[in-house]
């Protein structure tokens, strides 16, 4: 993995592998006219609720309290399977990229990947000692971002070659609690609200 060292973005407005479990059994109750719908584990329960943009997919991670679970369910078949994490990280808050596979942040300092196509679980770590994260988003391109809860930068990263950019803030943290990605833009815009009430824009260059 590589990070390209810490660069201002062109805009910045604002403040100064896991193998899946078997499928849970089958709950009362109907959903979007399938069927029955598979029960999650009492135990772990689940967070982060997001639905894939074709409607085809759920997704939630592990509670706070603790839990290394990523859930899964086929909405149009029925069929909700558990994936089990390395580690107890409490993998929650993100979205599905534009091929359905699943983007989390993982408690502890990890980007989390569920491709739904081959059932596997990846972890991204990145090259920054003290970066933590609360959410974890991904735009049209397949690259996620997220800001560091302990630090000032965001990180921008590219999966498919391992590559993180780290953008500097003009506040000394980036404790977002919320991340929007304005897809329609050209390069793409990343909008966040921080911890301190603060609403920041970042377009990079590329």
């Amino acid at each position: 993995m590589s990070l390209v060292g810490q660069r201002p973005p062109a805009q910045c407005a604002g403040g100064a592998a896991g193998a899946p479990q078997k499928p849970a059994a089958a709950a009362e109750g109907r959903g979007f006219g399938l069927g029955p719908i598979p029960a999650i584990t009492p135990s772990f329960g689940g967070r982060g609720n997001i639905i894939s943009d074709d409607g085809n997919f759920w997704s939630g991670g592990a509670p706070a309290a603790g839990g290394q679970t990523i859930k899964l369910l086929d909405i149009r078949a029925g069929k909700l399977a558990e994936f089990e994490l390395s580690r107890r990280m409490s993998a929650a808050r993100g979205g599905f990229d534009r091929n359905d596979n699943v983007w989390f942040r993982g408690r502890g300092g990890s980007i989390v990947e569920l491709d739904t196509r081959q059932r596997k679980v990846r972890e991204y770590w990145p090259p920054v000692a003290t970066a933590e994260f609360y959410e974890a988003m991904p735009d049209k391109n397949g690259e996620v971002w997220a800001g560091e809860l302990h630090g000032a930068g965001f990180l921008r990263l590219n999966p498919r070659t391992d590559q993180w950019i780290e953008y500097g803030m003009s506040e000394p943290y980036a404790h977002d609690r919320r991340t929007w990605i304005d897809n329609s833009t050209h390069p793409i815009a990343v909008w966040y609200v921080d911890s301190q009430g603060y609403i920041v824009r970042i377009q990079p260059l590329d």
